[in-house]
């Protein structure tokens, strides 16, 4: 009877380090990748009427070079002003972005602020 249970006791011992081995050994779920302008996979579409909405200073979405933005935390941080971002909420702002209303181009630094309000592709 004790020569049994030693063998029972060894037999459920191997058996709780093959399944833990191979838990060990498992690859953990790969995560959503985060939306950013160089990875457009798992980004949402919104169409004009999502992004005409969101026409407020406490609620302001752009359309910027395709992309939709939710820019309302911005406001506080842009050099320009709130008044140079309002007349663009709920609308498309590409010309407006690109150009600073003067034919100039914001920087790198502002594209890569850009990305962080990122919410998705837009649609026609």
């Amino acid at each position: 009877m004790k020569k049994e249970l030693v063998i029972g006791i060894l037999i459920g011992l191997v058996c709780l380090l093959v399944i833990g081995k191979s838990l060990l050994n498992q690859k953990p779920a790969q995560k959503e990748k985060v939306n950013t302008i160089s990875n457009t996979t798992s980004k949402t579409i919104y169409t004009v009427s999502d992004v005409e909405t969101h026409n407020t200073q406490i609620d302001c979405w752009m359309i910027i070079n395709g992309n939709v933005y939710d820019l309302t935390a911005y406001f506080s941080h842009h050099p320009g002003g709130d008044d140079t971002m309002s007349p663009y909420c709920g609308k498309d702002a590409t010309v407006a972005y690109n150009t600073k209303g003067r034919n100039q181009p914001h920087s790198a630094k502002a594209d890569e602020e850009l990305a962080t309000y990122l919410k998705g592709n837009f649609t026609q």
